[in-house]
């Protein structure tokens, strides 16, 4: 028996529709970890699943049940269900889809240096970290300063306990689940925790490749150039430092953003970034899109721009190539060069923008359509996806 845990994200609908259509869910049982305020988020599956309190007590009493035989599937592996499979001691094979934030934002001050650019790490340790304040206005300002000083040592103490303690949840998954030639995303985990000897097993979501494939080219419409900038409320987008940046190279752009599921802190940054810096030219998306909508709306924009410095958007960014879009993300981020190992696509370093001309860049990505989805069909169709589920779910 195969058994899956996930979690209440757009992602897992076509996950639980995959192992029916395959005709597989007598083999397959699927947990969803939600409690009970959070259920059913984005799921709007009509295929039967089981929900789990989201607590680590809840999550041993199902593990409890499994057979020796049992292999084990995690898509966020993250907070409760990873302490619960480390503490039960359980050996059964660990499958672990790995999805971005389970793996670098956890814990996320530990990662500040390198997810965040400047500005943005500014937001995020003034937000997550305690603050010594250095004032001498108070006859108790000493005192007041000792105290400070003592808080963040222990949060400093917090911290590496925390990331010791993801270190030891790492190292207990088997294989990672990532697309064929996403290996350098497997390096990059493999730096960030010395710990992880998971070997690389293929495998990905629907990354509605066959719905984009089929849509029609549409002529741009007349005016300012409409840019995507990043994928979501998380402040990994650096959207302090990367607004700044395109306003610079780009001054005449419309923007729009999506902030419909993400970081409270995150959103609220976004939004006062985005107004500031654009005014009646940005456009923050609020609420969630069905797939067909998205595509609708994606279609619509001239390029994406992603300012994010670990993997996260994949999606997005699948989406958008095989739509006819130019992307630009930074190089140093893993993504970029997987993108560059399927070969041919229209994917910039975002450093470009201030040497090429968007508007040939355009031109050329809409030229080169068929070319960028026959590229992708060999990594993101529904009919590899399927088979390759297949194979991992029926893997002895």
């Amino acid at each position: 028996m195969n058994r899956h845990f996930i979690n209440t994200d757009k992602f897992f609908n076509a996950y639980i529709d995959d192992i029916y259509a395959l005709g597989l869910e007598a083999e397959n049982e699927i947990y969803v970890l939600a409690n009970q305020e959070n259920r059913p988020g984005h799921l709007t599956t009509d295929n039967p699943f089981l929900y789990v309190e989201n607590d680590v007590d809840s999550i041993l009493k199902v593990i409890s049940t499994f057979q020796p035989e049992d292999k084990i599937f995690v898509c966020w592996y993250s907070g409760p269900i990873a302490e619960a499979i480390v503490k039960s001691g359980i050996k059964n094979p660990l499958y672990v889809y790995l999805m971005g934030g389970d793996f670098y934002v956890d814990p996320i001050e530990w990662h500040v240096d390198w997810l965040f650019d400047k500005l943005t790490r500014r937001k995020i340790k003034k937000a997550y970290f305690p603050q010594v304040k250095w004032t001498r206005k108070n006859p108790l300002h000493w005192y007041r300063i000792k105290t400070d000083l003592v808080k963040a040592h222990q949060h400093k103490v917090q911290v590496k306990k925390a990331y010791q303690k993801k270190l030891k949840e790492i190292e207990r998954i088997d294989y990672i689940v990532l697309p064929i030639q996403d290996v350098a995303e497997i390096d990059l985990v493999k730096r960030l925790y010395p710990t992880c000897h998971a070997k690389h097993v293929y495998g990905l979501f629907d990354q509605n490749f066959d719905m984009a494939s089929q849509l029609c080219t549409k002529s741009r419409s007349e005016g300012k150039w409409r840019i995507l900038f990043g994928n979501s409320a998380d402040p990994t987008n650096n959207y302090i430092d990367g607004f700044k940046y395109l306003s610079k190279v780009l001054p005449d752009v419309e923007v729009f953003t999506i902030l419909s599921y993400g970081d409270e802190n995150g959103k609220k940054w976004a939004l006062e970034a985005g107004e500031k810096t654009f005014g009646d030219d940005f456009h923050p998306i609020m609420d969630f899109m069905p797939r067909a909508c998205y595509l609708d709306f994606l279609m619509d924009k001239d390029a994406v721009v992603m300012f994010h410095n670990r993997p996260q958007a994949v999606g997005n960014i699948m989406t958008a190539l095989v739509l006819g879009k130019p992307v630009f993300i930074k190089k140093s981020n893993a993504i970029y060069d997987f993108l560059k190992s399927i070969g041919g696509l229209p994917v910039y370093d975002v450093v470009d923008l201030k040497k090429v001309s968007l508007e040939s860049c355009i031109n050329e990505a809409l030229k080169k359509r068929e070319n960028t989805i026959k590229a992708v069909e060999g990594i993101y169709s529904n009919r590899l996806r399927l088979e390759l589920l297949k194979k991992m779910l029926r893997l002895e």
